[in-house]
C-alpha cells in the first residue's frame, strides 16, 4: 500500500511539473492535464451557448480557467506530495514531542510547507525528508512565480487580441464595406494599414501558441472577436485581389493569406454546420455592390476554391469563439 501510495505521489509530482512546463514554456499547445478538462469544459460551454446565447458566461470563462489552471497545478502537487508524504509513516512529526502527523496534520503541513511560509508545528523527520520538502517547495515557488509571469502575459495578449479585432472592424461590419475603404487610397493609407493589420493578426497567432488559454477569452461584443475580424478581413482581401484591372498587389496579397493561415493552425476547431451556397451568396452579392464580376473565369472565381478552404478553417475559429456567422443580423 505504501509502495502504491509513493508511485501515485510521485506520478502526480512529474505530471503538475511536466504539464505546467509544456503549458506555460511550450509553445505545442495545452499540457496534458490541462488540456484534459479545459477543452471538455468549453466545448460544454459552447453547446449551452448554441442552445442558449450566454456571450457574458463565456467571456467570464478565459480569465476564469486562467486562474483555475494555477490552481489545478498547486492542488496537484500538494496533493502528489501529500501522498509522498503519506507512504512513509513518520516522515514529519511534531516538533516538541517527535509524535508522526497523521493524514489531516499533513495536509496542514503540505501547503504550509510549499508555499515557503515555513513548517509551523510539524517538521521533517530528518533527511532525506528534509531534502525531498525542501525540493519540492522549490518547485512549488518556482511553478507560482512563472504562473504570476503567465497570467502576466496571458492578459496584455488578450488585450491584443481585443484591438486588433477593433482595428478590423473600424473600416467596416461587411467584407464590401471593409474592401471599399481600403480600395480609396491604397498608396497613402490603406497599404500600411492592412500591412499592419496583417501583422497583429500574425502576433495574434503566436500569442496564442504560446499561451493556449487565450483561445478561451471570449468578448461579449463581436467587433472584438479576432476570429470575426480575420474572416471579415480575408473576405475583404479576396474582393481587392478580384477587382478588374486593380488587384491588390501580389506582395502585399501573401503577406495577409500568410497572417490568415497562421491563425486558422491554431484555432481551427470541429467542422461545424453551416450553408456553404449561401456563404457564397454573401460574397457574391458583396462583390456586385463593389461591381466586381463573379462570372466563370473571372478572377474571383479563379481564387474561390483555395479562398473556401482557407474560409472553413475562420469558420470554425468562429464557432469555436462563440460566434455562428460574419452577418451582423445573425449574430
Amino acid at each position: 500500500m505504501t509502495v502504491l501510495l509513493g508511485v501515485l505521489g510521485w506520478s502526480l509530482v512529474l505530471l503538475v511539473v511536466w504539464d505546467a512546463f509544456v503549458t506555460i514554456l511550450r509553445i505545442d499547445g495545452p499540457g496534458p492535464l490541462t488540456r484534459g478538462w479545459s477543452e471538455p469544459g468549453w466545448r460544454l460551454l459552447l453547446v449551452v451557448h448554441h442552445r442558449r446565447r450566454i456571450h457574458r458566461v463565456l467571456a467570464a470563462a478565459g480569465p476564469a480557467m486562467t486562474l483555475a489552471t494555477i490552481v489545478v497545478w498547486f492542488l496537484g502537487l500538494a496533493l502528489g506530495t501529500w501522498l509522498l508524504l503519506r507512504a512513509a509513516p513518520g516522515s514529519v512529526v511534531l516538533a516538541t514531542g517527535r509524535v508522526p502527523a497523521g493524514p489531516l496534520d499533513l495536509a496542514y503541513y503540505v501547503p504550509v510547507a510549499l508555499t515557503g511560509l515555513g513548517y509551523g508545528d510539524y517538521v521533517p523527520d530528518g533527511p532525506p525528508w528534509t531534502f525531498v520538502t525542501g525540493a519540492l517547495t522549490f518547485v512549488a515557488t518556482t511553478l507560482l512565480t512563472l504562473a504570476v509571469s503567465y497570467v502576466v502575459s496571458v492578459i496584455s495578449a488578450a488585450l491584443k487580441r481585443r484591438t486588433t479585432a477593433s482595428a478590423v472592424f473600424a473600416l467596416g461590419d461587411d467584407p464590401a464595406t471593409v474592401a471599399r475603404r481600403l480600395a480609396e487610397d491604397p498608396g497613402a493609407w490603406a497599404g500600411p494599414y492592412l500591412a499592419g493589420l496583417a501583422g497583429d493578426v500574425s502576433e495574434v497567432a503566436a500569442q496564442q501558441r504560446a499561451f493556449p488559454v487565450l483561445r478561451y477569452f471570449h468578448s461579449a461584443d463581436p467587433h472584438r472577436s479576432p476570429a470575426l475580424a480575420t474572416l471579415l478581413l480575408a473576405d475583404a482581401v479576396l474582393l481587392l485581389r478580384s477587382r478588374p484591372g486593380q488587384g491588390l498587389p501580389e506582395g502585399l496579397a501573401a503577406v495577409v493569406d500568410s497572417a490568415v493561415s497562421e491563425l486558422v493552425d491554431v484555432k481551427a476547431g470541429r467542422p461545424v454546420d453551416r450553408d456553404h451556397d449561401a456563404e457564397e451568396r454573401d460574397l457574391v452579392a458583396a462583390a456586385g455592390r463593389l461591381d466586381i464580376p463573379t462570372a466563370a473565369g473571372s478572377a474571383f472565381r479563379d481564387r474561390w476554391p483555395t479562398h473556401a478552404e482557407v474560409r472553413d478553417g475562420l469558420v470554425r475559429a468562429v464557432a469555436d469563439d462563440g460566434w455562428w456567422s460574419q452577418s451582423p443580423a445573425e449574430r
